[in-house]
């Protein structure tokens, strides 16, 4: 992370920090600020984690981890479009930052 003044950092993907937060807390800020809409998506379509799982052939886990705003490899991610019933074409519906 590199300062940027006034108590803020930036890591090396320009995201910004306010600084003394630990690793835990910056993970939940990472999650918060998500690249994706998975979550929202799912909810919408009255889906529950584990039915999206079944049908993208993920665990449960891994589906939580991507809602959470973790990177994923881009296979997981095609499962995921997919489950979802969206086209590979449409992926920025559903991973906007791709």
């Amino acid at each position: 992370m590199t300062s940027i003044g006034l108590g803020v950092f930036s890591d090396t993907s320009g995201r910004i920090y306010p600084c003394g937060l630990q690793s835990h807390e910056i993970w939940k800020l990472e999650s918060i600020v998500s690249s994706n809409v998975v979550k929202q998506i799912r909810e919408q379509r009255l889906m529950s984690k584990a039915e999206l799982a079944r049908k993208a052939r993920l665990s449960a886990l891994t589906v939580d981890r991507i809602e959470k705003g973790q990177s994923c490899r881009l296979e997981t991610k095609r499962k995921i479009i997919l489950a979802l019933g969206y086209s590979l074409s449409e992926k920025h519906e559903v991973f906007p930052e791709d």
